[in-house]
């Protein structure tokens, strides 16, 4: 038996427990449930006279099944198994191991655990299985995730089940904290991503939407505008809060992010709160919050959706620096008229759809400063320059310059500033 288990062990990854395992895709499964030759796992719990395991053809009884969401079938889900008081993970493993290895033994590969669909000799194999699944941390991911999926993602958040599902991300964390390097970077190669929590936080977070409030009792959140909200000018004022459920830690620094481009810090007040004046493209936008406490962890927001109608907002020049109650100006010139600045906002270049405006100017710190024109007027020489006008006595900063142009950033240069300093980002010459 010993020889049979190293053996399976070597057939990890033919086994495809990348497919198995890959976050929200299940494919492999669903294909497997409509095939009328498939077999599943009944429950013994739910089938009182039943002892031990037991497999019935999906087809023949389908007035018994629960679709488990995940496409396994089960009677009972997953997270409402219980050991010891303590949440049973293994159970979707051990049904997972038992659904592939009846898969491989419908195609007669060898691959099947048991020729026979022998329970006992299946579960000698499951066992060495679900240790490896267990360790590697995994089981707690998906039974955080199996929870989401049965509690919802839905703002404001029930706090018994927020508290109930950042008690399963921390054992995940916990377990994923045990690991050596060495296991790890084995898992890595087997799911083929880079196994790291902050980056399936984010992602969570980001693009499937789990509050913030699921992973950690310290978060940020946007509190306005609201999501889907609707402007018709190109710029909104954005607000977020910072909640501290361990008053040990800290915040560094505070954000935002507008579109993926380059990051808008932010004063936090004492209580927490925080803001800035986002630019906005025509269209929507995605816009996120953010902290990065003392020991260098990094907490987002729940992303919210602005929709701009704005006209005549092709193009945006923007800065953004990184130094508190500080001056930099950003200026827009033309050799066919005057110069765009803080001392003449809106120069005429011959109409408002060729002329310039400086429609943010931040004279006290982080930015940003924006200057958007809808079209160029005509051939000549453009100019975009910054200006250190006043370090307040607080020293050099780094300013980031970027140009878009319909929401797509084209430049994006960063540089070190002083006092007084200049910085052409750029001088064109434009035939026309």
């Amino acid at each position: 038996m010993l020889v049979k288990i190293t053996e399976f062990a070597n057939q990890w990854n033919e086994y495809k427990f990348s497919e198995v395992i890959s976050i929200w895709d299940y494919e492999i499964f669903r294909a497997r449930l409509f095939d009328e030759e498939v077999d599943v796992y009944v429950d013994p719990e739910q089938i009182p006279d039943l002892q031990g395991a037991y497999y019935q053809s999906y087809v023949n009884f389908p007035q018994l099944w629960e679709i488990y969401w995940r496409d396994l079938v089960f009677l009972k889900e997953p997270w409402e198994h219980t050991l010891n008081g303590e949440p049973d993970i293994s159970t979707l493993w051990h049904e997972t191991i038992h659904a592939i290895s009846h898969g491989y033994l419908l195609q007669d590969s060898p691959l099947a655990l048991s020729p026979s669909n022998d329970a006992d000799e299946e579960h000698e194999y499951i066992d060495w299985a679900e240790q490896r699944v267990l360790k590697t941390g995994v089981g707690w991911l998906i039974n955080f995730e199996t929870y989401v999926a049965d509690k919802g993602t839905s703002v404001p958040v029930n706090p018994t089940i927020a508290e109930e599902a950042r008690y399963r991300w921390q054992k995940f964390l916990e377990v994923y904290n045990e690991l050596r390097p060495d296991m790890r970077e084995k898992f890595r190669a087997a799911i083929g991503f880079d196994f790291d929590p902050q980056i399936i936080k984010s992602n969570y977070i980001l693009n499937h939407n789990f509050p913030v409030e699921y992973f950690d009792s310290t978060y940020v959140r946007i509190d306005s505008p609201g999501s889907r909200s609707e402007t018709g000018a190109n710029q909104i004022e954005i607000s977020a809060s910072i909640v501290l459920g361990d008053p040990s830690i800290s915040v560094e620094s505070a954000f935002f992010e507008v579109n993926g481009g380059e990051r808008q810090l932010a004063s936090v007040a004492e209580d927490g709160s925080f803001s800035t004046i986002a630019v906005l493209a025509t269209g929507e936008n995605q816009i996120i919050a953010g902290f990065i406490s003392a020991d260098a962890e990094e907490y987002l927001s729940n992303p919210i959706t602005v929709v701009s109608t704005a006209e005549n907002n092709s193009y945006q020049f923007r800065i953004v620096w990184d130094k508190d109650d500080t001056d930099v100006d950003l200026s827009f010139s033309w050799s066919g008229g005057a110069k765009a600045y803080w001392g003449n906002r809106s120069p005429d270049w011959g109409g408002e759809s060729v002329s310039p405006r400086l429609d943010v100017d931040d004279t006290n710190g982080f930015g940003p400063e924006n200057i958007t024109i809808g079209a160029l007027p005509g051939p000549g020489t453009y100019t975009l320059e910054v200006h250190y006008y006043s370090d307040h006595g607080n020293g050099g900063t780094n300013v980031t310059a970027s140009v878009y142009a319909d929401g797509v950033q084209i430049v994006n240069e960063t540089r070190f500033m002083t006092d007084g300093e200049r910085w052409t980002v750029f001088t064109v010459e434009w035939e026309g």
